[in-house]
């Protein structure tokens, strides 16, 4: 009887609502990575990963970062790279090593997406979110690139969902989370600012709607301490880990370097133009799926303020980001792929009730444009994994056509002690010949 009832509990453990919703995310990311497996260390590099290889090599041989080696990212992401290639770098398998560390990064970013889009509507928001952020071959690339974007993003997208959790349950050690989860992400590359001021704000909405309830708590002393406390987090994460290297070399390395280029580049929208314009040509019926999602939720008008808001920063910081890569504008795909699954779960929801006659959540005319822009979003993912893709580019030794002859011409003609000088340290660092 006592192990009837133990396997009863058991099994209703295991198929609860919170325990379904897991179970399926792990089937979402095992068919994904199963999928995307062959690629992981098969693609074209981009060209900011050799140099970030290269320091990180200068490093563990010696040379002390940001003062003799100059790194324009922060130091935490320098730490998750150098330490693999120290671990690994005997082996030949210290570049996987790396990789595998960045693709844990970009599988969390996209467990946190999902566990946003749970909280904000239903487990199915949840699921089409991570779905439709794993087929995007860029996702991918970048999630596997050895690049500090996606650490960051990463680590965001967690401090986003502990702010959220803070903002429904009122609870203070998911604010602490979220601030520490900020500053961590800062320290790997100032990438996710928006969140200084996007987290604040969740905080004075919390002040407003729901601290109002309880007339007893003054809200401004309530506004401040939570305020407070959060920036103190994300300035103490920070110091923490800059504490531990020269810092004027840091700042001069990590930040002198993006204002002179700033002023080297211009003006934003001459220098800018194509990277928005091949972003939208990569992701068009995501970022129409997201607008639709975003849309869909004006009834819910605390949801509709909170993502516009959110995707509004966003946007705002990449405007000041310049030069602006491609790689920058992967910010925007986690909350995109989120919008997109709150949309295409209203859709379902809406379907759904055509059997019982109730209310619909949606006019059918825009759930009919939800299913025009479902097909072409699945028409468009078909055509997108074809070798012409940019991030597709298969290469076994990471170099694209017609670069090979110049490594073999370097491991050939010069010795491993040699220094290169180069302007494409892809190609010093597969060589193993490092700049002075």
């Amino acid at each position: 009887m006592v192990r009837k009832q133990i396997i009863s509990q058991t099994r209703a453990a295991l198929f609860s609502q919170r325990s379904r919703f897991g179970w399926f995310l792990l089937l979402i990311l095992v068919v994904g990575l199963l999928f995307h497996w062959p690629r992981v260390n098969t693609l074209v590099w981009s060209s900011d990963e050799g140099i970030h290889l290269s320091a990180a090599y200068l490093v563990n041989q010696g040379l002390e970062p940001y003062r003799q080696v100059s790194f324009s990212q922060g130091p935490l992401f320098l730490e998750m790279v150098r330490w693999p290639l120290r671990w690994w770098g005997g082996s030949g398998n210290d570049i996987a090593a790396v990789r595998l560390v960045m693709l844990a990064f970009g599988l969390s970013s996209l467990v946190a997406t999902a566990l946003i889009g749970r909280a904000l509507k239903s487990n199915l928001a949840g699921w089409c979110a991570a779905a439709l952020l794993l087929v995007m071959p860029s996702f991918f690339y970048f999630a596997r690139a050895v690049m500090a974007d996606g650490p960051a993003i990463a680590l965001g997208m967690w401090a986003a969902w502990a702010a959220i959790r803070f903002l429904v349950q009122g609870k203070r050690r998911w604010l602490m989370a979220s601030g520490l989860l900020l500053g961590l992400s800062l320290a790997t590359k100032f990438l996710t600012l928006y969140a200084v001021a996007w987290i604040p704000f969740l905080i004075f909405l919390r002040i407003c709607f729901v601290e109002s309830a309880n007339p007893e708590r003054p809200r401004f002393r309530v506004l401040t301490r939570d305020g407070v406390t959060f920036i103190a987090l994300v300035i103490g994460a920070l110091l923490a880990i800059y504490g531990w290297y020269d810092l004027p070399s840091l700042l001069s390395s990590a930040f002198g370097m993006r204002i002179a280029m700033r002023d080297a580049f211009g003006s934003w929208a001459a220098n800018n133009r194509d990277e928005i314009v091949e972003f939208w040509h990569y992701h068009a019926p995501l970022l129409l799926l997201a607008g639709y999602g975003l849309f869909s939720q004006k009834e819910r008008w605390i949801h509709h303020f909170l993502l516009g808001s959110w995707l509004l920063l966003i946007i705002v910081s990449l405007r000041v980001q310049n030069p602006l890569y491609h790689q920058h504008l992967q910010l925007l795909l986690p909350l995109v792929a989120l919008l997109a699954g709150l949309g295409l779960a209203t859709l379902v929801e809406q379907l759904q009730r055509i059997s019982f006659r109730s209310p619909a959540p949606l006019p059918w005319s825009l759930a009919g444009t939800g299913i025009a822009l479902t097909f072409w979003f699945g028409l468009f993912i078909m055509h997108s994994y074809q070798p012409t893709n940019r991030y597709l580019e298969l290469s076994t030794t990471g170099l694209r056509e017609g670069q090979e002859p110049i490594v073999a011409f370097l491991q050939k003609f010069t010795a491993p002690s040699d220094c290169v000088v180069t302007d494409d340290l892809n190609l010093a660092f597969i060589s193993r010949r490092f700049p002075p």
